[in-house]
């Protein structure tokens, strides 16, 4: 599954997901006509995830991980970490663009090493916390479809509740 941010790394350029719209690969590997039916494809899939502030720019807060098993030739050797630091380098600019009030889309940050929402963060369609450090949401949060939080402090159940986003909230609790 596809988290955020995602992004394609073409020998050339970068390509980056909308922050508002999903976060998958496939739809920017259609929409620059690429093909995904070779072992040697012109791309690689990639992620940048927070692991810290969602409105960080600072570098050392995003972690650039490859998703995908196979990696071309032309990604390997001393040029991989130039590409993957110029990816770093574009998703801090969108970050550091972006209207945290109006987030259209899906916001999938499971898995992550976040520790902090931007206040008055909204988010139109589902907002997905497990597995996170998150320890409380932020002040003027909204939510459109959903928030999840299987795995994450109990103490954000009461404040989920206190900002008033429990009807659209489903709550997991997995004990394990």
């Amino acid at each position: 599954m596809c988290r955020f941010y995602s992004g394609l790394i073409l020998r050339e350029r970068c390509l980056l997901a909308k922050v508002d719209g999903g976060h998958s690969h496939e739809p920017l590997i259609r929409k620059a006509g690429l093909r995904d039916d070779t072992t040697s494809p012109d791309f690689v899939r990639v992620e940048c995830v927070p692991h810290g502030a969602l409105e960080s720019t600072d570098p050392a807060d995003w972690i650039v991980a490859v998703d995908q098993d196979y990696i071309p030739d032309w990604f390997r050797g001393a040029g991989r970490r130039a590409l993957l630091d110029d990816f770093r380098g574009r998703v801090i600019d969108v970050i550091r663009d972006t209207d945290w009030s109006k987030v259209g889309g899906y916001l999938d940050l499971s898995h992550t090493q976040i520790t902090s929402l931007p206040s008055g963060l909204k988010v139109g369609g589902y907002l997905d916390l497990s597995h996170t450090q998150i320890t409380s949401l932020p002040s003027g949060l909204k939510v459109g479809e959903g928030l999840y939080l299987d795995d994450t402090q109990t103490e954000l159940r009461s404040n989920a509740n206190a900002l008033g986003i429990a009807a659209a909230m489903r709550m997991v609790r997995h004990d394990g």
